[in-house]
């Protein structure tokens, strides 16, 4: 398995674009949440072909509660050129939000 990224956010904003892997390969995503007391943070995984347009890919990770969180994970069968990871509802004392991308071999 090859792991793409890591990305690590500490306030709302989008990770840079990468090249994807060949179209039609699984993707493996996943997100921790760490930081004091409760804490939360929501992940969506995007896609682009032309990097200016970037559209949702799969479902979205939200984690909440106290933290740390452990991760979560969702599965995807990507069909774009360039892909990125955005967070959003970052809340907490401390609170980061850390994913990566791997693909399934």
């Amino acid at each position: 398995m090859k792991v793409l990224g890591p990305d690590s956010f500490t306030a709302n904003g989008s990770g840079s674009g990468r090249q994807a892997p060949d179209l039609g390969v699984i993707l493996t995503i996943t997100a921790v949440l760490t930081g004091t007391g409760v804490c939360s943070g929501t992940l969506q995984v995007e896609g682009s072909n032309d990097g200016t347009n970037w559209f949702a890919v799969g479902a979205t990770i939200a984690l909440s509660g106290t933290a740390p969180q452990s991760g979560s994970a969702t599965r995807v069968q990507f069909s774009y050129a360039q892909y990125r990871h955005t967070a959003s509802n970052i809340t907490g004392t401390g609170a980061t939000l850390t994913c990566s991308t791997c693909i399934s071999s």
